[in-house]
């Protein structure tokens, strides 16, 4: 075994070093040249698969409709498990924007779920009723949205106006979105992307956005993303500290005080941890940490982009937390600081530590080509250059983009239409 992301661990040799061309099997024990592949068949998403940034939470076990089980997916090998298959022919041809970047939600969920609103990013997937899709028109679009979608600020407007059990259209519509400044969007769009995770569906977008930080892999790392989300989110809808304090009402009382909460609240959110260690909690001392940058002189559209940098220039889980100084708490231990960052564990796997930046980028590419084939690949690389170097643009290789064709109301797309 190598130290490597699994099923990589098993290799005799790092996975960015297979030739291109050769495709892996799910459990990376057996392979296929691209060349002999003779048809595709594409996962069909559904309602119980997806979580929040998670369009892999729930993998496909046996049986049907309500007697169907279903098992979670470890973020430590996320992988696709789906109860039906479509033929990628099939998806292409009957199906509009077949490659569009879009944003899936749960269209059956409860004001008094844990959470109400569920979305997650993907492109080039087929799903069905229960796993409605929004489309933004970009993939920085589809990303932020995302991000909205999954805050604890919209999903208190979500939770408070649902009566029912559908998040039909006409729900989403009547709901609250913020005005995003043009210079956070791309700082919005790549912290939501950590989420995601897996750097082989997702590679092609990863080099789009150029997003060659590591990913949220373990739970204290994307805690700590989620909550810096979140935070930002917040400020966006115009909501201070004191605002929030509200819509978290509940979050800081110990686990075995849950009796006359409110059904619609976010107290069950982490509620097997203590206090400090949950995510609305997080949020508030997130929040915080940025309404003070702000008072300090900075701008807030200036100083929520250093909130959601990578590495450890943004905002870290603290190494210690006291309720009391964000007007929270219940009891005596409210009033002690108490550890938060190494009670939640380390920030990356070991692999992630392991892997130098050089083979963790041609591995990237290798899953993007593999992904897009040899031809597209190459307008993808092409298109990239033009972006960085756009004064180069009369003296780079032409590449003639093909157009969407359309059949009445159906459009027929290919990978190669949508690379922004």
């Amino acid at each position: 075994m190598r130290c490597a992301q699994p099923p990589y661990d098993a290799l005799p040799v790092p996975r960015a070093a297979i030739p291109p061309g050769v495709v892996l099997s799910r459990e990376g024990d057996a392979w296929i040249r691209e060349d002999r592949v003779r048809d595709v068949a594409l996962p069909l998403y559904e309602g119980r698969m997806i979580g929040q940034f998670d369009s892999s939470q729930k993998g496909w076990v046996s049986g049907k409709g309500r007697g169907a089980v279903w098992r979670d997916l470890p973020w430590e090998r996320k992988q696709v498990e789906p109860q039906y298959l479509m033929s990628a022919a099939v998806y292409r041809d009957e199906t509009e924007l077949a490659y569009a970047p879009k944003v899936l939600h749960m269209r059956v969920g409860s004001a008094t779920n844990v959470r109400t609103a569920i979305a997650c990013f993907a492109r080039g997937v087929p799903s069905g009723d229960t796993a409605a899709s929004f489309y933004a028109p970009g993939l920085e679009d589809n990303l932020v949205l995302a991000a909205v979608l999954n805050s604890l600020a919209f999903d208190f407007v979500m939770r408070t106006r649902l009566t029912g059990l559908h998040l039909d259209y006409h729900v989403w519509e009547q709901s609250p979105l913020p005005v995003i400044p043009s210079r956070l969007r791309t700082a919005l769009a790549t912290a939501a992307f950590r989420l995601i995770a897996d750097r082989r569906t997702a590679a092609s977008d990863g080099l789009r956005l150029d997003a060659i930080h590591s990913a949220g892999v373990t739970g204290a790392e994307r805690l700590r993303l989620v909550a810096a989300l979140n935070a930002v989110v917040a400020t966006l809808f115009g909501l201070t500290t004191s605002d929030f304090s509200r819509i978290i009402e509940g979050c800081d009382v110990p686990t075995a005080s849950t009796s006359g909460q409110d059904s619609k609240g976010f107290w069950r959110i982490d509620g097997s941890r203590r206090p400090e260690l949950r995510l609305p909690v997080l949020v508030q001392s997130a929040l915080a940490d940025l309404t003070k940058e702000s008072k300090d002189g900075d701008a807030p559209d200036m100083a929520m982009p250093r909130l959601l940098a990578a590495g450890d220039d943004g905002w870290l889980l603290p190494k210690t937390l006291r309720l009391t100084d964000y007007g929270l708490g219940h009891d005596d231990r409210a009033s002690r600081h108490k550890p938060v960052a190494t009670a939640l564990g380390p920030r990356f796997c070991d692999w992630q530590l392991a892997q130098p930046t050089e083979e963790a980028n041609r591995e990237r590419h290798l899953h993007a080509r593999n992904l897009l084939r040899e031809l597209n690949y190459a307008r993808l690389i092409r298109q990239l250059e033009r972006r960085k170097h756009p004064r180069d643009k009369e003296t780079l290789p032409q590449v003639a983009e093909g157009r969407a064709q359309y059949d009445g109301a159906k459009r027929k797309d290919d990978p190669t239409d949508l690379f922004d």
